[in-house]
């Protein structure tokens, strides 16, 4: 299997699953045992999809794939944020590893459809 671990985007991925593992630690109950598991089940998701996509030969569709498991994990953030289970400061914090995220994904996303074209 390919290496995938210094991978710029996997990198900032791991760091983002470390950050929500500790954000939905301190969710109330009501919310940890749900919401907060969704969050990190799709998380691991999305971290596993990019190790998927670094290993597959036509990558543009698996990054496309790492691109909808972000957004999915963006979307429960935001139903987290709504629900007054994080401070403003958090949510700037994981939008700007969002914005990053997006950016890397998209830069290796133009760079396979780069390769593919040139062979």
């Amino acid at each position: 299997m390919a290496r995938y671990d210094h991978l710029p985007v996997f990198k900032l991925a791991y760091a983002l699953t470390l950050d929500l593992y500790r954000l939905t630690h301190d969710f109330p109950r009501e919310h940890k045992y749900a919401l907060g598991q969704d969050i990190k089940r799709e998380a691991n998701a999305f971290l596993l999809s990019i190790i998927s996509a670094n290993a597959a030969v036509e990558k543009e569709e698996s990054i496309g794939v790492c691109e909808s498991m972000l957004e999915k994990v963006r979307l429960l953030l935001r139903i987290a944020y709504d629900l007054k289970l994080f401070s403003k400061e958090i949510a700037r914090t994981l939008r700007a590893q969002f914005i990053e995220l997006g950016t890397q994904l998209a830069g290796w996303k133009k760079w396979a459809l780069g390769t593919r074209v040139a062979h």
